[in-house]
């Protein structure tokens, strides 16, 4: 899965299932050499999901998700520049995106 470094929409989508959501960790990432970082989705401590683009966007979910289920997320990148974070298909997070790339 590649995402653009442009200013381009985008949608990622996927499901997961964590056992163990006080435990932390990433999801999900891509960087580019010689720019770590890129792109990345983590899960937090609390149950929040944080989406982090490009090196200055970086967005938390206002919702967490729990253990031992299975949970839907979706980021996106929308054609206004804002990016955005989906958790079980509820809008909870939106930011302009302030480090975009040219096209």
């Amino acid at each position: 899965m590649i995402f653009p470094t442009t200013n381009t929409p985008f949608t990622g989508e996927l499901w997961f299932y964590p056992t163990n959501v006080a435990s932390g960790g990433q999801i999900i990432a891509q960087a580019d050499s010689p720019n770590p970082g890129r792109f990345w989705l983590n899960l937090e401590t609390d149950g929040r999901i944080r989406f982090y683009w490009n090196g200055a966007s970086d967005l938390y979910s206002t919702n967490s998700v729990s253990d031992n289920q299975w949970h839907h997320i979706a980021f996106v990148r929308k054609s206004n520049g804002y990016l955005a974070v989906y958790v079980n298909g509820t809008e909870t997070e939106l930011a302009q995106d302030n480090n975009s790339r040219a096209s």
